[in-house]
């Protein structure tokens, strides 16, 4: 793994912790991680799992709803 692999994937890592634990909206989330703008955020949450930031905070939401039904 390089360093820039390293890099993306502790980002990604922080971003998703955020976006699913911390209900941060996604451009307070962005700056936070130093990304020049919150659709810079989106694009590279959404190149790295497939999702945007609003679909992985519901796709958690709702695996937490199931799991405590």
């Amino acid at each position: 793994m390089t360093a820039a692999d390293s890099l993306t994937q502790h980002s990604l890592q922080r971003a998703r912790r955020m976006i699913e634990d911390d209900g941060m909206k996604a451009v307070d989330i962005a700056k936070q991680l130093g990304f020049s703008t919150p659709a810079y955020f989106t694009r590279f949450i959404k190149t790295h799992t497939g999702a945007t930031p609003s679909e992985l905070r519901n796709q958690a939401k709702a695996a937490r709803i199931k799991s405590a039904a």
